[in-house]
């Protein structure tokens, strides 16, 4: 996003019936946009129109034609998404789902694999998390992790 216009994009962004979430993240991406597109062809079609909008400079899409959720607790205040690549995915994805501080995966098409949204009551916990833990899953070959703001609890 252009500078200045994270919050007038996430504003816009939910108001588009596909979309189910729009947040702000720390680190290469600014903002994390999930929703439920009918197929890929509407994926793009999204992508190109939000290319187009006078507040947005790039916009990278990965696809997921799974997700696994964690049920039986909300998510807590300090989040982040994770963009793993792993050499079987299916494998890491069967591991990740053993780590408390996951709360959803979604398998995705493109240059990573998996992204993993992380969950944790602290700081702490979810650095820990994320390094002695996601980055340890025998199959994870890279990780990057794009913090998102914390939320009230």
């Amino acid at each position: 996003m252009k500078p200045g216009n994270v919050e007038r994009a996430i504003k816009e962004l939910l108001r588009n019936k596909n979309v189910q979430s729009a947040e702000p993240l720390f680190g290469r991406f600014d903002l994390a946009v999930t929703g439920a597109f009918r197929d890929f062809e509407a994926l793009q079609r999204f992508s190109e129109e939000l290319r187009s909008k006078d507040y947005c400079e790039s916009c990278a899409t990965h696809p997921t034609f799974d997700l696994w959720k964690r049920e039986e607790r909300p998510e807590r205040p300090w989040n982040a998404w994770t963009l793993v690549r792993a050499q079987n995915p299916q494998n890491v994805k069967t591991k990740m789902r053993q780590i408390e501080a996951v709360s959803r995966i979604y398998a995705t098409a493109g240059e990573n694999d998996l992204v993993v949204r992380l969950s944790a009551d602290s700081p702490e916990e979810l650095h820990e998390a994320i390094l002695s833990q996601v980055q340890r899953v025998p199959g994870v070959r890279r990780t990057e992790t794009l913090a998102a703001p914390r939320t009230e609890a």
